[in-house]
């Protein structure tokens, strides 16, 4: 778990980084990818991982409740293991090896590494996204109100022929409260969409901290796509992860094109 943890604080941080720094586009992602992933530089690394999610980090509806979410596409998990590679100076060998474990835990793939292609894991090489049977997501939910931040007053008072400025809250503490709402049952609050307005629930979450949601919480998500001969995502060039619960609704959505 604590692998996964500093997994999912890479992409964090790449995302709280990156959310003004520069432009990212959809030919710049397509260019990289078609390279090694040993051969990517730092900033190679960071389009990657953040190219699927860009559009989504900024308007969500919601003027109290901020949701990151990545999902765990293959070049994604390339992406985060060379990142991390770079933090523990893993050799190319320990590299592969973990990028492997990653793979098959988050995504259900294997990697032909001399070839340098996904396998699915029927040992089929990845040529279309419903070979793809599960995958993972990682979701942090940010409340922006809190801690309460009281408007302050400043008003010019009279003091015996003198002037002086003074400031106070508008309000107290108990007539001005936070909006911190419950993340009980996040399970049952949580939903893929695809293109067809059918929806999935997560298999697990985990991750939960506490039930209020006060301070950042950070979770990770498992969506299970195939059921039988039906795959979720046929059909469909878009998916939509959908939290209900809080003020309003957040619809975030991700392009299918990129998973790969």
């Amino acid at each position: 778990m604590g692998n996964k943890i500093m997994k999912g604080y890479i992409v964090l941080s790449f995302i709280f980084f990156l959310q003004s720094c520069f432009y990212i586009g959809k030919d710049r992602y397509e260019d990289i990818i078609q390279k090694q992933s040993t051969d990517w530089s730092i900033r190679d690394e960071q389009i990657v991982m953040i190219s699927p999610i860009a559009h989504n980090l900024f308007d969500q509806n919601s003027p109290n409740i901020k949701v990151f979410a990545t999902p765990y596409y293959p070049s994604v998990v390339l992406a985060i293991e060379r990142a991390e590679q770079r933090i523990k100076h893993w050799q190319d060998d320990e590299y592969r090896q973990n990028a492997d474990k990653l793979l098959r835990d988050a995504v259900g793939l294997y990697m032909d590494w001399e070839n340098y292609k996904f396998m699915d894991a029927r040992g089929n090489y990845l040529r279309d996204i419903t070979q793809i049977d599960s995958m993972q997501f990682l979701i942090t939910f940010e409340n922006r109100s809190w801690p309460c931040n009281i408007p302050i007053m400043t008003t010019l008072k009279s003091y015996g022929g003198s002037y002086s400025y003074t400031s106070a809250p508008i309000a107290g503490l108990a007539d001005w409260p936070c909006y911190m709402p419950s993340i009980k049952n996040l399970e049952d609050r949580i939903f893929l969409v695809n293109d067809k307005n059918k929806f999935i629930k997560p298999q697990f979450i985990w991750g939960i901290r506490k039930n209020i949601l006060s301070q950042p919480e950070t979770i990770f998500a498992m969506f299970h796509f195939r059921e039988g001969d039906h795959h979720f995502l046929n059909g469909s060039k878009k998916m939509y992860l959908v939290v209900k619960g809080f003020e309003n609704d957040i619809k975030l959505s991700f392009s299918l094109s990129m998973m790969k």
